[in-house]
């Protein structure tokens, strides 16, 4: 994994012949089969070598699948929601040993495959495993591992993927690079510990309960917004009522989008959370109806009214909402 970054390295995309050629010297090193080799070398004849980095990684992958069944197994699932997919994901990662090229790639590949399906927890695992210089599309890597990082509050890992993005990596798309710089002032901009960051919160939580997940990540998602919602109260009494925008953040985003699935983190609140704030019997993260009316009566003083709705709405959908098993 990429730990840090010196001010002369750039990345770049690999062309697709230099990836074609990597894998035919690969299959002849351990000696698979003419039909194999065959097999490989006919997949890369048409229009192959102005193909986008996007779509050399995927013939990668596929090619790599030609001689492994279980990667090929992993391949034909489309829903990485389904435990069973991920089991078969990750024994095919496994099963790529010591090569790290290929380990790289497929890491990066599944990793894309698991942000696409708001998988953050999965993707950011990957992600991390990943040598981003050894990767085909280095870009999409960095890209989708900054959105993962951001979604699960990762600010710093965040900052640093979409910093190597935009000042380390070449024939970066259009696409990519204007949601990076967008992403970026976002994270930057970010303030611990406020009302923007509940609702980033909140909007992970929310994230993870869509996907059936309620265990122990979703509850300690919970644990951090009851905490921040108790400081931020804390802190406007202290100031005795405080006046309009106290405790908030410098850019709380866009007041008309506060519950955006992109997040990013702050410091975990310190202290410790009474537990007796959850019921683990079919309900899942409501304050205490005081505390409730506490937290309405500070955002109506403190913050616009899109903050009121966005967190009245949060606890009315986790009021009734069932305990499910997961994550």
């Amino acid at each position: 994994m990429q730990a840090a970054w010196a001010e002369d390295m750039v990345l770049a995309p690999l062309p697709p012949t230099a990836v074609r050629d990597r894998l035919l010297d690969g299959l002849r090193v351990t000696k698979a089969s003419e039909a194999v080799v065959a097999a490989v070398g006919q997949m890369w004849l048409d229009g192959s070598a102005s193909q986008s980095p996007e779509k050399t990684l995927e013939l990668a992958v596929k090619s790599w699948a030609v001689m492994d069944a279980a990667l090929k197994e992993a391949l034909a699932y489309d829903d990485f929601t389904d435990p069973v997919a991920l089991e078969k994901t990750q024994a095919a990662i496994v099963g790529a040993g010591t090569d790290s090229f290929r380990q790289a790639n497929l890491r990066s590949y599944f990793g894309r495959a698991f942000a696409e399906q708001r998988l953050y927890d999965e993707a950011l695992e990957q992600f991390k495993a990943v040598d981003v210089a050894q990767t085909i599309d280095p870009a999409a890597t960095l890209f989708y591992k900054a959105a993962a990082a951001q979604s699960l509050l990762d600010i710093a890992l965040a900052k640093q993927s979409l910093n190597a993005l935009l000042k380390h990596t070449q024939a970066v798309p259009a696409r990519y690079k204007t949601t990076a710089e967008l992403m970026l002032a976002e994270v930057e901009d970010v303030e611990e510990k406020s009302l923007g960051e509940v609702a980033r919160l909140m909007s992970d939580s929310e994230r993870r309960l869509d996907l059936g997940r309620s265990g122990e990540q979703v509850q300690t998602v919970q644990e951090r917004i009851i905490a921040n919602l108790d400081e931020l109260i804390k802190r406007i009494e202290a100031q005795g009522g405080g006046g309009a925008g106290a405790g908030n953040s410098n850019n709380p985003g866009d007041p008309s989008n506060p519950l955006q699935d992109s997040v990013v983190k702050g410091s975990t609140a310190p202290g410790e959370v009474d537990k007796k704030k959850f019921s683990k019997e079919g309900q899942w993260g409501n304050l205490p109806e005081k505390k409730q009316a506490e937290a309405k009566n500070l955002i109506n003083r403190n913050y616009p009214s899109n903050y009121r709705q966005a967190v009245e709405s949060y606890f009315k959908k986790l009021a009734g909402r069932p305990a499910a098993p997961g994550k």
